[in-house]
């Protein structure tokens, strides 16, 4: 059990770090690459964002990644999870 729970928190670290630091490639290597895919993600003021399936959802990243390319180390650094 120990090492399945060790195992997610790594992945999320990689993900969310890669997300942060606008690394479009590690980010897509902690995703399955399938249209049975689903991403719901919580934004600010309330809103939520439904993805349904890979190219969807890796569009939809790739999208966020061009309008706001800056990366932000520091955050990856700094988040608690």
């Amino acid at each position: 059990m120990d090492q399945d729970k060790n195992a997610i928190l790594e992945l999320i670290e990689r993900e969310t770090t890669a997300f942060l630091n606008r690394d479009f490639d590690a980010w897509a290597e902690c995703w399955v690459h399938d249209e049975a895919v689903r991403r719901l993600a919580a934004l600010t003021g309330g809103v939520t964002d439904y993805q349904e399936g890979w190219a969807t959802g890796s569009d939809a990243i790739r999208n966020i990644f061009e309008k706001f390319p800056l990366p932000n180390p520091e955050a990856a650094r700094s988040i608690r999870r």
